[in-house]
Parts: C-alpha cells; sequence; structure tokens
C-alpha cells in the first residue's frame, strides 16, 4: 500500500508539472513530439492580408511580434512593445476546433497604416512574444529571422520568418538568374 501511495503521489507530482510546464510554452511550442521546422513568409505586395501556413503538428497558441527596427533595440522595452505602431509584422499560431493540426497566420503591416484593431486587442490579450526584424530588408538575400520554440518535452519548432519578402515578379526574375547562372556553369 505503501508503494501504491508513493507512485500516485510521483504521478501527481508529474502531471502537476506538466500541467504548468503547457501554461508557460512560448508561442508555436509543439505539444508533441517530434521536432519540426517551417518556413513562415510574408504576403507579398502591400495589401494588409495575412498568409496562412499549415504547421505539422498542434502547437501552442500565441502570438510573435517582430519590432521595427530602432538604433538601440530599445523597442524590446516591455512597455514600448505594447505600441502597435511599433511593430513590423505579427505572427499568429492557433488551432481552429476541430482540425487535425495548427497553423500560422503571418499579419503584415501596411505603410502609414495601423494593424487592425481586432488583431492588435488579441495580441496584448493573449501569450506574446516579441522579438527584433533585424533589419530584413527588402532585399531577398537577407537570411530569415530564426525563431524556436521549445516544447514540454524539450522538443522544438523552428520557423524561418521572411519578412518584407519581394514582389513575385523580382523572386521570378532572381530565380531566373539563378538558372542563367547554373547553365552557364554546366556548360563551362
Amino acid at each position: 500500500m505503501k508503494q501504491f501511495f508513493s507512485i500516485s503521489i510521483f504521478c501527481l507530482a508529474v502531471v502537476s508539472f506538466c500541467g504548468v510546464a503547457v501554461g508557460v510554452l512560448d508561442p508555436g511550442a509543439p505539444l508533441t513530439d517530434p521536432s519540426y521546422e517551417t518556413t513562415i513568409l510574408e504576403p507579398p505586395g502591400e495589401s494588409g492580408e495575412s498568409s496562412i501556413t499549415m504547421l505539422q503538428t498542434f502547437v501552442q497558441p500565441g502570438f510573435v511580434v517582430l519590432m521595427e527596427p530602432l538604433g538601440n533595440w530599445q523597442n524590446l522595452d516591455p512597455v514600448f512593445s505594447q505600441d502597435p505602431s511599433h511593430w513590423s509584422d505579427v505572427v499568429e499560431f492557433y488551432t481552429p476546433q476541430g482540425a487535425t493540426q495548427s497553423y500560422a497566420d503571418f499579419w503584415s503591416d501596411v505603410e502609414g497604416q495601423p494593424f487592425l484593431s481586432d488583431l492588435v486587442a488579441r495580441v496584448l490579450a493573449g501569450p506574446k512574444v516579441f522579438i527584433p526584424e533585424w533589419g530584413n530588408a527588402p532585399n531577398p538575400l537577407q537570411p530569415p529571422i530564426d525563431y524556436v520554440a521549445v516544447g514540454a518535452s524539450t522538443c522544438t519548432y523552428t520557423y524561418h520568418i521572411w519578412s518584407d519578402v519581394p514582389e513575385p515578379t523580382t523572386i521570378c526574375m532572381l530565380g531566373l538568374g539563378a538558372l542563367a547562372l547554373l547553365r552557364k556553369r554546366s556548360k563551362a
């Protein structure tokens, strides 16, 4: 009986710990094993619409807010971060009711226009992480922002977030240039 009681207490402790751990996970953290990696792209153009990325598993809901670059990165100050005028982009992680996987919506700011008030209210009320945009200029050769969310069982979900994606025409021109270089290289 004493051994049963000890095992029961241990199981309750593990369940309690896991319950607490799930509540403090960063947005986008995987809720299941194994680890994953994906790319999230900003929608091209200045439409203000979102782009949706299907994720490979269930993840912790919440928001990753990319902050506009400033000279000394004071924009990561908690009070300063709450001002949506300093936000560059927002990635929202969510799971629709009855879905078999989670999704990531990439919301981009439109120059000179604020984010939708509904989105701002959801970000300010929900779990969120603020990270600097790190100066991703409209340069397709600029590396993506890597955001790593760690799950309860140390599995990770690495997100390669491409902010300020160039227009489709620019992407096509870069692709054609790369093909020309490959062709030239194969002839040599």
